[in-house]
């Protein structure tokens, strides 16, 4: 009786089991994404000695039960925008999205804030800038994941609590608390805190924080939930700290939801185990390497064992798991796999892979035991090889959180390319609503804007979320379609509920303004707070103009400097030119921020300060402080005094509508010494090209000449007028388009040493000026380069190379005398010599009789018709080749109110720029 007894009971336990099993498999199963960040390393504060070894202790046990982990450790600012960037992008599609935070928290006015490892909160300003906000990545979480988990170990004895900033619209100032404030996510989301609200947790004596070693011990068990492990916790932490810190749940969950990875491992149970690690099993034997792939990116999970991959399959009577991809999830029929999951052979020929949105990460590699009937086991590296497609490089958009890449400028998108391509990816990955939106892009650069909008409405209607603020900016400038502000607004509100940037820029901006809809400052800045926090550089500079010059909120200068410092440390992109309006708001506000710290108006005098911030303000196409530029390197105190810097900006002040003219900058610009006038003009003969080089009567007239040319070429989104640096020229190009050549090769020709044409030819060793760089490499040339105010350029050419489209730019460059003269030789050197001869010889017979009695006469005649002949026959001549300035110093004025005011290409402002 009691072996029946026995036997029943083993049998009811099975089945139980096996009932339990299923069931947390049907839980379980389905993407789950992990965000997981440690600060350790803080700058300005004492450094936390636990933070950096508890997140990577929490992302290796999360990939290893099958979590596609973003993992960032010693974050500043900017990398932690980019790191959520990353996050936000992986978690499309996601059943269980969890983030978990060891390091620095703080808590203002009720919202609590990340501080990343640069934050100094030295000011009551600086808290919008260089701390991040939490509800941003729950917001993000709750969006796109049907279960939210966050574990915020960020309690810690915080030097920066107590500390009063600014977080509302007014000039108010909070102060910070201890610890952090409760907030609720919403159903279906779990917030468990290491320590009770306004209660500081402790950090530890170990290698690991009280809280994290229990998560770590209870929350990995299998067949507990995470809400059981957390009571655990909760009991285990009280004890530990001697019942001074008590952590905090705040559960909206309606399933129970596992960490562990009990329902992957039971897949087959006919495979017997591998006792040994993967590392004992290479010392033993070699590893097999299979290749597989490649798979592309963000179309989903693809089967790795199809066509030469199939074949390659090692036999084996079973597979062991041993170490999953660092980047990627693993899954069968969609149900991810957790490290040493055993499969049999049929199970594992139905692996797939999906490769991780994150760019960054490198291609991905399954370690493997191949199991022999014996037991016996061998290593395998079954290599995983990720690829883009071509779509998303040619079209994707920037801060697309559900594009794929970095994203171009509309501009930027070459159309007949971009749209062969996304028709492709559109026909072939159907269930990718990316692909119609970056094809309606492809076709807007190509200007088909009734078939772009067409297509911008199939992508939203499939759920792609930028689609509908594309939508929305067609709305509002009357693209394939009739003007209409309410519509406008409808998609950008689409948009920006769902996180978009882009989304949250536009609404947030006409809320706060009231374009087309009701003012409501208050939460139109929250919008745009939201965005910026991204890291979109718009919303930084609106939110610095908003604070700049007042009206929806109160006028703070020293709030607005916050936000722009912002934007320019994340690098200026370029204008979009369709937009209609300028980039950042006002296009005047960098000059007017450099006028405060020039006068000492609301903020503390400071000329370096207003250097940058007039260079800026020049660089976005605004004039206004050129002429204190001028003033600074030229008048200004002993250590800013730079003759060549003072020549530049002189320059550009006369070419500027304030100060044509003007009678103490045209004498400042003839007091300053030639050598200087020579550097300068070079540097504009590199900014405007060679062909622009053209010489009027003396250096300080070609200075204007050029600086006239530089204005222009900066409103068509050309150029940078802040001084070049002279350090790092021939480090490389920007990029390997006709452009980037073009303004490469400037540098070069200018330079003309070995070393910079050899850097030349290495980038571009088959470029439309190899043959030139050849040549003087071989010395076939007799001499460098003429003095700048002497290299012009054949008449004809600067009409032909005028056309609209940067691709021609590159044509400017073939003015090089040897190279014009070369083709010409044939008809034209032999037809033209015999015509002057004639004429030379007749005149020189007659002339001489003539003149041998009135010679004291005739020198006075021939003085006034020198000029004459010169200077009306030469000014004509270069009017031909390039218009009188007059015209353009007119439009400028006209078309400074109208036009896009571009920004600085480059990644930082002159004089700043890391290395």
């Amino acid at each position: 009786m009691r072996g029946n007894f026995l036997g029943v009971m083993r049998a009811t336990v099975l089945v139980i089991a096996s009932l339990f099993i299923c069931t947390i498999s049907a839980e379980a199963a389905g993407k789950r994404v992990a965000f997981v960040l440690g600060n350790s390393a803080y700058q300005s504060v004492p450094a936390l000695p636990n933070p950096r070894n508890d997140a990577e202790a929490v992302s290796t046990a999360l990939r290893k039960q099958g979590f596609e982990v973003v993992t960032a450790l010693d974050l500043t600012r900017i990398e932690l925008e980019k790191a959520v960037e990353r996050y936000a992008r992986s978690l499309n599609g996601a059943d269980i999205s969890l983030f978990y935070y060891s390091g620095h928290g703080i808590e203002v006015g009720g919202e609590n804030r990340i501080i990343p490892i640069d934050a100094s909160l030295n000011d009551p300003t600086d808290l919008e800038t260089q701390t991040f906000s939490l509800q941003t990545i729950m917001l993000y979480m709750q969006s796109n994941s049907k279960a939210q988990l966050i574990y915020l170990d960020a309690c810690r004895n915080n030097p920066f609590s107590e500390r009063k900033f600014l977080t509302g619209l007014e000039d108010e100032e909070t102060k910070a608390g201890k610890g952090l404030a409760e907030f609720k996510g919403s159903i279906g989301s779990l917030i468990a805190y290491a320590a009770a609200p306004g209660q500081e947790a402790l950090d530890g004596t170990g290698i690991h924080s009280p809280f994290t070693t229990s998560v770590m011990k209870h929350s990995f068990t299998q067949g507990l939930d995470v809400q059981n492990a957390l009571m655990k916790v909760t009991e285990e932490v009280w004890e530990a700290t001697n019942q001074s810190q008590r952590p905090w749940i705040n559960s909206t969950l309606v399933k129970p939801v596992f960490l562990n990875g009990l329902f992957v491992k039971t897949l087959s149970t006919k495979v017997p185990d591998v006792k040994q690690s993967f590392t004992e099993l290479q010392a033993a034997s070699p590893v097999q390497e299979v290749m597989t792939g490649p798979y592309t990116v963000g179309v989903g999970a693809q089967q790795v064992f199809v066509n030469e991959a199939a074949a390659n399959l090692p036999a084996a009577e079973g597979y062991k798991l041993m170490q999953l991809p660092q980047s990627g999830i693993l899954s069968i029929e969609g149900q991810p796999l957790a490290e040493g999951t055993l499969l049999d052979t049929k199970t594992f020929q139905q692996l797939a892979f999906e490769p991780s949105s994150d760019t960054s990460a490198p291609s991905a590699t399954l370690a493997v035991a191949l199991i022999a009937k014996n037991g016996a086991a061998k290593p395998a590296n079954i290599y995983l090889p990720v690829v883009l497609d071509e779509c998303d490089v040619l079209a994707g958009e920037q801060l697309d959180l559900q594009g794929i890449g970095k994203g171009l400028d509309l501009d930027d998108i070459i159309a007949p390319r971009a749209i062969d391509v996304c028709v492709t990816a559109a026909a072939r990955y159907a269930q990718t609503p990316r692909f119609i939106y970056q094809l309606g892009r492809a076709k807007l650069a190509g200007g088909e804007e009734l078939e772009a909008l067409r297509l911008f409405q199939l992508a939203a209607d499939a759920g792609h979320v930028r689609a509908y603020n594309q939508l929305g900016e067609m709305a509002m400038r009357g693209l394939g379609r009739d003007k209409n502000l309410a519509d406008a607004n409808a998609f950008f509100k689409l948009a920006a509920d769902k996180g978009d940037p882009f989304g949250l820029l536009s609404y947030g901006r006409n809320l706060a303004k009231g374009t087309g809809l009701t003012v409501n400052a208050r939460e139109g800045i929250a919008f745009l707070k939201r965005a910026a926090e991204m890291g979109n550089t718009d919303a930084l500079d609106e939110m610095g103009s908003l604070y700049l010059y007042g009206g929806a909120v109160k006028a703070n200068p020293k709030r607005a400097v916050k936000f722009y410092e912002a934007s320019v440390t994340r690098g200026v992109k370029k204008p979009r030119r369709a937009k209609g309006t300028a980039f950042g708001g006002r296009p005047t506000a960098p000059t007017d921020i450099g006028k405060l710290y020039f006068n000492g108006n609301g903020l503390n005098k400071d000329l370096r300060q207003a250097i940058k911030w007039y260079e800026l303000g020049a660089n976005r196409g605004n004039q206004g402080g050129v002429g204190d530029l001028s003033w600074i390197f030229a008048q200004g105190p002993d250590g800013f005094r730079d003759p060549t810097r003072a020549v530049w900006y002189t320059s550009l002040a006369l070419a500027s509508p304030d100060f044509r003219d003007n009678a103490e900058f045209l004498q400042r610009l003839a007091s300053l010494p030639d050598e200087a006038k020579r550097d300068a003009m070079r540097d504009f003969v590199n900014l405007v090209g060679p062909c622009s080089a053209q010489t009027a009567d003396g250096l300080d007239d070609t200075l204007l000449l050029l600086s006239n040319k530089a204005w222009l070429r900066r409103q068509q989104d050309e150029g940078d007028l802040s001084m070049p640096e002279e350090d790092g020229s021939f480090a490389g190009p920007d990029g390997k388009g006709a452009a980037d050549e073009l303004r490469y090769w400037n540098l070069v020709n200018a330079d003309s040493q070995e070393q910079a044409l050899l850097a030349y030819l290495k980038h571009f060793p088959d470029g439309i000026f190899a043959d030139i760089a050849r040549g003087k490499v071989g010395g076939l040339l007799e001499q460098d380069k003429p003095e700048p105010e002497l290299q012009a350029c054949i008449p004809a050419a600067p009409v032909k190379v005028k056309p609209r489209t940067k691709k021609v730019e590159p044509v400017k460059l073939r003015q090089d005398p040897p190279i014009v003269r070369k083709p010409k030789p044939k008809p034209p050197v032999v037809v033209q010599p015999p015509k002057p001869k004639p004429r030379v010889i007749v005149q020189k017979p007659k002339r001489p009789p003539v003149v041998e009695k009135p010679r004291p006469k005739r020198p006075p005649v021939r003085k006034p018709r020198r000029p004459r002949v010169v200077i009306e026959e030469e000014i004509p001549e270069f009017e031909e080749e390039e218009p009188d300035f007059e015209v353009p110093r007119r439009k400028l004025r006209l078309r400074i109110p109208r036009i896009p005011f571009p920004q600085d290409d480059g990644g930082c402002v002159r004089g700043d720029c890391p290395g």
